[in-house]
């Protein structure tokens, strides 16, 4: 099994950095392909969704923009709805992971 396809580490009790919010992800991934994309979302708290909708709060994008990207990437900026880069993301699950080596 690739590193790409292993989940990092989450404690769903403390790391809710995504709670509550409806998360979109485009684009692909240097890391994880986006099943784990997805569970990490939802470890943290968030709602995954395949499309942009009226809850969307957030766009996940990642390094490598697919077909879809401009459309949602559009989309986003049209809702104001946060945007986030693939670098980002990784950070905000190494902190987690950190945070619970620390507990």
């Amino acid at each position: 099994m690739s590193s790409r396809n292993l989940m990092p580490c989450i404690d769903t009790l403390t790391d809710r950095n995504f709670i509550g919010k409806h998360v979109v992800v485009t684009g692909k991934f240097s890391k994880y392909i986006r099943e784990v994309i997805k569970s990490i979302i939802e470890q943290m708290g968030g709602t995954f969704q395949n499309s942009i909708t009226k809850q969307t709060d957030l766009v996940l994008v990642g390094a490598f923009k697919g077909d879809s990207f401009s459309r949602k990437y559009n989309l986003a900026i049209d809702y104001h709805i946060e945007i986030m880069e693939e670098s980002s993301f990784y950070k905000v699950v190494k902190e987690h992971e950190l945070q619970r080596s620390l507990f």
